[in-house]
């Protein structure tokens, strides 16, 4: 759980110590059971930007666990919550 958290616009898709980034998740997007919905996505690379990444990182490891069983558990949910106080910082025009 993360109450807050920042994000940059830089590409993620290499890290820092030179890891390609995609070679990691790629063969879990590529399985037909894949979580994410691959028909409504532009491409995987548009996944390497926050908060995309983070979501997706944990979505692929939530399903991963629900298939495991991890804990005895029969369903794994990632739920993303964003306060209203930070609407203003999502580019919304509504008043708070």
């Amino acid at each position: 759980m993360k109450y807050t958290e920042s994000y940059g616009g830089a590409p993620l898709k290499t890290a820092a110590s030179g890891t390609d980034r995609t070679a990691i998740y790629q063969p879990l997007f590529d399985r037909a059971d894949c979580p994410i919905n691959r028909e409504v996505l532009s491409s995987f690379d548009a996944l390497f930007f926050e908060p995309f990444y983070q979501l997706m990182r944990q979505q692929l490891l939530a399903h991963e666990m629900e298939k495991a069983r991890e804990l005895g558990a029969d369903a794994v949910s990632l739920l993303h919550i964003a306060p209203p106080a930070t609407a203003k910082s999502r580019g919304s025009r509504r008043q708070l």
